[in-house]
């Protein structure tokens, strides 16, 4: 590893991090193991590049995203999450994948902020209202849907 844990107090941050991710990787099965198909039809997982269900070969992009879809622990909703991953030193826009009736996309994960606050605490976690999100050069965004029901009557 790169990080020498015994400097816990030195690297205090970066575990924080990491306990953070594996919290989210407990809470979500689609990332731990196969699970049931979602109820949309969608495969377990997909590529994607700057735009959704498109994975470019331009070399000049970097940039690839990855959906897992598939059912919570309970087999009553579908979890879905978002992966985008931007090598290049260059911000780019990138279009979400369309989700089901009543799911929001959500971002959990933004490694271009400081490492403190790269994992959005639940309490401040919002429903994004966008199609894109700006992924920063050299960055990770982690984002699952939500499901609001309510929304459906929107």
């Amino acid at each position: 590893s790169w990080v020498d844990w015994t400097f816990l107090e030195e690297n205090k941050e970066m575990m924080t991090f990491v306990k953070h991710l594996i919290a989210i990787r407990k809470k979500h099965p689609i990332l731990r193991s196969q699970t049931k198909p979602s109820r949309s039809g969608y495969p377990h997982y997909s590529k994607h590049g700057v735009n959704a269900w498109y994975l470019s070969d331009l070399e000049a992009e970097r940039v690839i995203g990855v959906m897992f879809s598939g059912r919570d622990e309970t087999g009553q909703f579908d979890d879905y999450s978002y992966i985008a991953f931007n090598s290049h030193w260059e911000d780019h826009m990138v279009e979400l994948p369309v989700l089901p009736k009543g799911y929001h996309w959500q971002k959990h994960i933004d490694t271009a902020k400081p490492t403190k606050k790269a994992v959005v605490m639940e309490e401040h976690i919002t429903v994004l209202d966008a199609t894109h999100i700006d992924v920063k050069a050299r960055s990770v965004c982690v984002l699952f849907a939500h499901y609001q029901p309510e929304a459906d009557n929107a």
